[in-house]
């Protein structure tokens, strides 16, 4: 699944935010509830892949140094 697809999930669903997090499936908050998702859980590879492709190089260093980062699109 890519970055695309989820996206379209979240709008598709109603919801205002998407978490990604390795080693869990992709959760939704939805009127404010986090709601996960039956999609498979995510490698931490497969997350980075995802998100490094839209974080500049600053969040990018951020996440590499152990921190969270949020964004918007």
């Amino acid at each position: 699944m890519n970055l695309s697809d989820l996206l379209s999930l979240s709008i598709k669903e109603g919801a205002s935010d998407l978490h990604l997090s390795s080693g869990l499936s992709p959760i939704l908050r939805i009127d404010g509830d986090l709601v996960r998702t039956d999609l498979p859980a995510m490698s931490s590879d497969h997350v980075d892949k995802l998100i490094y492709e839209v974080l500049n190089d600053r969040q990018i260093a951020t996440i590499e140094e152990g921190a969270e980062v949020d964004f918007f699109l």
